[in-house]
């Protein structure tokens, strides 16, 4: 997925196009990136930075937690259970939530490659 998959660039995005973008733009700028890294020194710096915001910044952000679990599984071989289990509660409190009902269902169907680590995490 790319940022032409949204709309037209000539045209102002509809309001019910808005949490596509954000989200897109929220993955390709702050995470994408670690999909391709390969130091190992810069990938143990997003760990430990991740590790401050999944536990201290946004505990509840599913993003964050996705991340931080990803780099967990790429830096130290494993994913912490506590983490598996809060994952697995912010992705299906997000399905609860009336109007945001489809949001990570879509998301994961839309981004496959990408969030296959779901089947590490669960």
């Amino acid at each position: 997925m790319d940022a032409l998959d949204f709309y037209d660039l000539d045209q102002v995005p509809k309001a019910s196009r808005l949490d596509d973008i954000w989200f897109y733009m929220n993955v390709r700028l702050n995470f994408s990136r670690l999909f391709r890294e390969t130091r190992p020194i810069k990938l143990r710096q997003q760990l430990k930075w991740l590790k401050y915001v999944a536990t201290k910044t946004a505990p509840d952000n599913a993003i964050i937690l996705y991340f931080y679990a990803y780099l967990q599984h790429r830096v130290l071989g494993e994913i912490e259970q506590v983490l598996v289990e809060r994952l697995k509660s912010r992705l299906d409190i997000r399905l609860l939530e009336g109007a945001l009902q489809t949001f990570w269902p879509f998301r994961r169907r839309r981004y496959p490659a990408r969030i296959s680590v779901m089947v590490i995490v669960g």
